[in-house]
């Protein structure tokens, strides 16, 4: 388990997951959970991210 699974935990800093800021975090889907991955392959800063859940009804579709 990550710092990031359990809501609970804290960093070396004593810092909760939600008090980290500043961190840039890919989306996830509001579907099934799953961390969404950048729909392009290329290395930009205005990606769209989709979810790459085979199993998730969203499978394929941009989450915001």
């Amino acid at each position: 388990m990550s710092l990031w699974d359990d809501p609970e935990a804290t960093d070396d800093a004593g810092l909760h997951a939600d008090e980290q800021g500043g961190l840039d975090r890919a989306p996830v889907c509001p579907a099934c959970g799953v961390t969404a991955l950048p729909g392009e392959l290329a290395h930009v800063v205005d990606t769209t991210f989709v979810c790459d859940n085979a199993e998730c009804d969203s499978y394929g579709e941009v989450i915001a």
